[in-house]
């Protein structure tokens, strides 16, 4: 089972928050999942932590793209209540994208 964990990103950096802090909230909410999802059974995404740096310059249309496709091959999205989740435009437009493609959605927020 694939579960892709969203953060926020684009929310984080509008309030000052540095890449790297975005990174480390990123990663808070791998380890939130891992601890709510245990088993080997489990395969976790996070689009923070595998396209932050490296399309940190790319349109952000382009890049929520690609976190829709990714998106697509997963079976849960999975929504920890970190810095910021809240008040992401990104999560709410993920949130959505899985609601109307029949992906199961747990949430925190």
């Amino acid at each position: 089972m694939r579960i892709y964990i969203a953060s926020p990103y684009e929310a984080m950096l509008k309030k000052g928050f540095s890449l790297d802090e975005v990174i480390n909230e990123a990663k808070k909410g791998i380890k939130k999942a891992k601890n709510r999802f245990s088993g080997d059974d489990y395969i976790f995404f996070s689009p923070v932590i595998e396209f932050g740096k490296e399309h940190k310059d790319m349109p952000r249309d382009e890049v929520m793209n690609l976190c829709f496709k990714e998106l697509s091959m997963c079976n849960i999205i999975y929504i920890p209540n970190l810095i910021q989740s809240k008040n992401s435009d990104g999560i709410k437009a993920e949130m959505e994208y899985a609601k109307n493609n029949s992906i199961k959605i747990i949430s925190e927020i």
